[in-house]
């Protein structure tokens, strides 16, 4: 589930329920109000940031480490250490692009506009991966 709390004192105002297990990794799309849940269970979940509602799931291959959304391409990349690859979702055409890293890759860091970088253990270094 998502949890909608109040600022500052974080009391609860919602819980949104999601039709996949295990949700963690989740990034905000601002402009076309759009959460990105990542699930353990195998999912993308795209979450109506207004209201709550599911707008769409995307099957990812396998439990997700990190997601994250780029403004500046529409794209929401999710780090999956097992099988260690990075899954790229078009949430516009729903396309999804699988790039193999090594197994064990956990941590990426979104650096605007175009690049994310992924912390590979297999490689010994950081892979760049580019939006462009």
């Amino acid at each position: 589930m998502v949890l909608v709390a109040s600022l500052p004192d974080l009391s609860p105002v919602a819980q949104w329920q999601l039709p996949s297990g295990g949700a963690h990794g989740l990034d905000i799309d601002h402009a076309r109000g759009r959460l990105y849940a990542a699930c353990d269970d195998g999912a993308l979940v795209e979450i109506d940031s207004a209201s709550g509602e599911i707008t769409n799931v995307w099957p990812i291959a396998g439990p997700p480490d990190v997601t994250f959304f780029n403004p500046s391409s529409g794209l929401v990349h999710v780090a999956i250490g097992e099988p260690g690859l990075v899954e790229t979702v078009d949430p516009r055409s729903g396309k999804s692009v699988r790039t193999m890293t090594g197994t064990g890759v956990h941590t990426t860091v979104l650096v605007p506009p175009n690049c994310l970088y992924v912390i590979s253990p297999a490689h010994g270094g950081i892979l760049v991966l580019s939006d462009a």
